[in-house]
């Protein structure tokens, strides 16, 4: 009987062992499934989440490439506003066909102190009525021949295309003013350098453009490339000369086409001269 008893007993230990081995093993089989779809959870997670940074680096480089677009094309839109203001201030200096001014002579006579003859003259730049445009501006200078000198600037082409009849035309400048007894440097300068004489002042304000061109005219002059930079085919100077007589008058006409003359002006009934420019 105690043969079965302890028989039973190890049967009954040997069940528990087992049971509890099963139970060991189920528990370890669940830890290994919950592990294992953890990881791959954990991998799937890995790879969404390279996925978005991807995407949102390739948007990140499209807006960068989106943004360089941009500023190429306000960068392209500058540019063409500027050569736009440049065509628009050329057209409108350039649409003054002639300029015109009177001298007058006021005196000549021998001077006490030089023993030289000095001639007093007015010169007064007018329109095409003869109405003075600018303040008189007199000046004695040395002998009875006076030079008046100007300057001409021509621009490219491209800059006259907007009508046919500006073709040929320049920009006009009296610049300076002397006797034949004196050097040019001792002259009198008429059109100041770098202002924007009366015939050309419309009331709007002076781009940078204009100022340049009024400020570095003889750079351009000497510097063909910096000319072609800004539009300009051409710049030069120019002069005539004219013996002067005490009482008359003379008209000193500036075309834009580059023509400069000096002569008597007419005279109306009355003895004033005319401003036509004929």
């Amino acid at each position: 009987m105690m043969k079965f008893l302890r028989a039973v007993n190890v049967l009954l230990a040997n069940l528990l062992g087992l049971g509890v081995l099963a139970l060991l093993a189920a528990g370890a089989y669940f830890g290994y499934q919950t592990l294992t779809g953890d990881k791959r959870a954990f991998q799937e997670a890995e790879e969404k989440l390279r996925a978005s940074q991807a995407e949102i680096d390739g948007l990140r480089t499209q807006l960068a490439q989106r943004q360089q677009q941009i500023q190429t094309l306000q960068n392209d839109l500058a540019e063409k506003q500027k050569q736009i203001e440049q065509l628009r201030t050329a057209v409108r200096l350039l649409k003054v066909q002639h300029r015109l001014a009177h001298l007058e002579v006021i005196s000549q006579e021998v001077s006490p102190q030089t023993g030289q003859l000095e001639t007093r003259l007015r010169f007064l730049e007018v329109d095409d009525a003869g109405k003075p445009i600018d303040k008189p501006k007199e000046f004695t200078i040395q002998g009875d021949v006076v030079h008046v000198a100007a300057l001409v600037i021509k621009f490219a082409d491209e800059y006259v295309e907007a009508g046919e009849n500006l073709r040929g035309a320049s920009i006009c400048l009296f610049h300076r003013l002397y006797g034949d007894k004196q050097p040019p440097e001792q002259g009198f300068p008429l059109d100041p350098v770098g202002s924007r004489p009366a015939v050309y002042q419309t009331g709007q304000q002076m781009s940078d453009w204009e100022r340049e061109l009024w400020k570095n005219f003889w750079e351009y002059s000497n510097n063909p490339t910096k000319a072609r930079q800004v539009g300009i085919r051409a710049a030069h100077g120019d002069a005539v000369y004219q013996q002067l007589r005490p009482g008359k008058r003379y008209k000193v006409l500036l075309r834009s086409t580059g023509e400069f003359t000096i002569q008597p002006a007419e005279e109306e009934p009355g003895g004033s001269p005319t401003g036509r420019t004929t």
